[in-house]
C-alpha cells in the first residue's frame, strides 16, 4: 500500500513539474468580443487584444488614459502608475503620455525638448533654473540659439546668452567681473574692446568715461574732470585730462589736496578732503570711510560698499545685502553678502520673497522671508515652497489652483493659500468636484 501512494506521488510531481517547466508561457488579455459568434462553431471572428490597466489604482479626481481620446491644455490622466499634464492646445487620439511629447509628469521641473511651455513657466536645466518668457518648444535653455528662456542665477549677476548690458553696469561672466564702457550691447564679456575687467584702469580710447575716472596711460596716471570730453580725447591733450603722481602712502606725506596713494600693492582714492582723516593708513579699520582701493575686484574689508555692490572672493561673486556688515568675510555670517553667482542655497545668505534656491538637488522657492532666512528648506512650513513634483508636503504653502496628489486622490486648492493636508481639511476639493 505505502508503495502505490508513493507512486501517486511521483506521478503527481513529475506533472507538475511538467506543466510548469514545458508549458509555453501564457498571457492573460482582456478582449473585446464583438463580432465574434456566440454560438459553438468555427466561424471566424475578430478579437481585439487590450491590455491590462492599472485602473484600479487611479486616483480620485482624474480617469485613466483613454487611446481614444483627445485631451486638451492642462488635462489630467493617470498612466502606468503616474500623474500626467497635457501641455499642448489639444492631443491627437494615441498620443500615448511621455516625456517624447506634449505629455509631461505633473510638476515636472525637467526640460523637454518636445513639450510647449508658456511665459513664466520654470525649468532646472543642467544646474540652472530658468524662466519661460514666451510660449515655445524646442528651445534649448542655456545655449547659443535659445531666445526663449532666461536664467534666474539670484540677482540676475551672472551674464547669459543674448542679455542687453549698458553703460557701466557689471557682470559675472567665466569667473570675472566684466564692466562694459558703452551705452549698449548683447555682446558676450570681453568679445568686444569696450569690455574692461573691474579693477583694470588701463586707458581704452573706445570707453565712455565719467568723471573722476582714473586711467593708466603709457606709464602715467590721469583721471577725468569731464568724462564726456575726456571720451572723445587721449589723456595728457586737454583740460579734460590731469596728470596725477601716484606716491606711497605715509602718514607724514598726506596732505588734504591728495587724491591717491600706492599702498600695499593696491591704488587708494581719498574719500575725504581732510589731512587728518588721510593719516589712517589705508587698509585698516581707522581708514574706513577715508580710503578706497579701486584697483581690485576682490573685497577689501575697509573699502565703503553699499548695498547690492559685487565683489569677488574665494573665486566666487558677491552682492552686498546689508552695507552695515560689508566689513565682514563674505560666506562667513548672514545679513552681509549673498553668494550671487550660484543657485545654491547659502545658510549666510539673506533671501527676499520669490527668490529661488536649490537646495539637496531640489529647487525651493521663498514664500516667507522671515523664516527662510532662519531655516534651511523643507525644514519648516511657511518659509521655503518645494517646486518639483506632485506629492503634497506637508512644509509648502500651496495657492488657489493649485494640484497636488495625496493618499489616493488629486486635489485642488480652493482657497487663497493653504498648509493643511488635502482630505482633511475643507481647504482642498478633489479635482473634478
Amino acid at each position: 500500500m505505502k508503495n502505490i501512494y508513493r507512486k501517486m506521488i511521483i506521478f503527481s510531481l513529475s506533472i507538475f513539474f511538467i506543466v510548469v517547466f514545458f508549458t509555453p508561457q501564457t498571457l492573460a488579455y482582456w478582449i473585446d468580443a464583438n463580432g465574434v459568434s456566440g454560438a459553438n462553431d468555427n466561424a471566424d471572428g475578430m478579437v481585439a487584444i487590450g491590455q491590462w490597466s492599472s485602473a484600479n489604482n487611479v486616483p480620485d479626481g482624474i480617469t485613466l488614459w483613454d487611446e481614444t481620446e483627445n485631451y486638451s491644455l492642462d488635462d489630467l490622466v493617470w498612466y502606468e502608475g503616474d500623474i500626467y499634464m497635457y501641455r499642448h492646445y489639444n492631443s491627437t487620439a494615441g498620443e500615448e503620455p511621455s516625456n517624447a511629447n506634449n505629455w509631461r509628469y505633473l510638476r515636472d521641473l525637467d526640460w523637454h525638448a518636445t513639450v510647449t511651455y508658456f511665459d513664466g513657466e520654470i525649468v532646472y536645466h543642467n544646474g540652472v533654473i530658468y524662466e519661460a518668457q514666451h510660449e515655445g518648444s524646442g528651445d534649448e535653455p542655456g545655449t547659443a540659439a535659445n531666445n526663449q528662456w532666461d536664467s534666474l542665477i539670484e540677482d540676475s549677476i551672472s551674464w547669459t546668452t543674448g542679455q542687453a548690458t549698458t553703460l557701466d553696469e557689471i557682470v559675472y561672466y567665466n569667473g570675472q567681473l566684466w564692466q562694459y564702457h558703452d551705452y549698449y550691447t548683447t555682446s558676450v564679456p570681453g568679445s568686444e574692446v569696450e569690455w574692461g575687467i573691474v579693477g583694470d584702469l588701463t586707458y581704452n580710447s573706445n570707453y565712455v568715461y565719467s568723471d573722476n575716472s582714473l586711467v593708466l596711460y603709457n606709464g602715467n596716471y590721469y583721471y577725468t574732470t569731464n568724462g564726456g570730453w575726456a571720451s572723445s580725447s587721449t589723456p595728457g591733450t586737454n583740460g579734460a585730462w590731469i596728470q596725477v603722481t601716484i606716491s606711497t602712502w605715509t602718514s607724514t606725506s598726506v596732505t588734504k589736496d591728495t587724491k591717491y596713494v600706492l599702498y600695499n600693492g593696491l591704488i587708494y582714492e581719498a574719500l575725504v578732503a581732510q589731512k587728518n582723516r588721510l593719516k589712517n593708513e589705508p587698509g585698516t579699520a581707522a581708514s574706513y570711510g577715508y580710503w578706497q582701493a579701486i584697483n581690485t575686484d576682490q573685497w577689501q574689508q575697509y573699502n565703503t560698499y553699499v548695498t547690492d555692490d559685487l565683489v569677488m572672493w574665494d573665486s566666487e561673486v558677491w552682492i552686498l545685502a546689508n552695507a552695515s556688515n560689508s566689513s565682514v568675510e563674505p560666506g562667513t555670517a548672514a545679513n552681509s553678502w549673498n553668494d550671487s553667482g550660484s543657485l545654491d542655497y547659502e545658510v549666510t545668505s539673506t533671501y527676499a520673497n520669490g527668490d529661488y534656491a536649490i537646495y539637496n538637488d531640489l529647487v525651493y522657492v521663498v514664500v516667507n522671508a522671515t523664516n527662510a532666512n532662519q531655516y534651511a528648506p523643507g525644514v519648516i512650513a511657511n518659509s521655503w515652497n518645494l517646486l518639483s513634483g506632485y506629492e503634497w508636503y506637508d512644509t509648502n504653502v500651496y495657492y488657489n489652483g493649485e494640484t497636488v496628489y495625496h493618499s489616493g486622490a488629486v486635489y485642488t486648492a480652493n482657497v487663497a493659500s493653504t498648509t493643511a493636508e488635502p482630505g482633511v481639511s475643507s481647504d482642498w476639493i478633489i479635482v473634478g468636484q
